[in-house]
Parts: C-alpha cells; sequence; structure tokens
C-alpha cells in the first residue's frame, strides 16, 4: 500500500498533525483524551483518517 496525495509527504504529515491534535483536545466532537503518552494509532480511528484523506484528495494505492 502506498499513501497518495498530489502535493507530497507534506499534505500527509499536516493531515496527521491535525487530526491528532483535533482528537487529543476534543475537537472532534469526543471528550479530549487524558493526559499521557500516546501513539497515532492509539488516538486515531483509522477509518475516520482514511475518510479524511481522501476528503482531502488523498488516497491509498495497491502496489
Amino acid at each position: 500500500m502506498q499513501w497518495y496525495t498530489r502535493g507530497g509527504a507534506a499534505p500527509l504529515t499536516g493531515l496527521g498533525i491535525a487530526l491528532i491534535i483535533e482528537r487529543l483536545v476534543g475537537l472532534d466532537g469526543k471528550p479530549p483524551v487524558s493526559p499521557g503518552l500516546y501513539f497515532p494509532y492509539q488516538v486515531l480511528d483509522s477509518s475516520s483518517y482514511l475518510a479524511r484523506l481522501e476528503q482531502e484528495g488523498g488516497q491509498v494505492l495497491k502496489l
């Protein structure tokens, strides 16, 4: 699998950071995450990430 956006890696990085911050502080409509050390896969729902990636013009390509 390969992640793809028209702008390269920078939009993917920015999208990931924005989604993580939204989730941590509760801007996604869910309660904020408790203080602690987390990895992105622990706080982000993969289906939400993929939906947002597609909404922003990105796609996942099979190699």
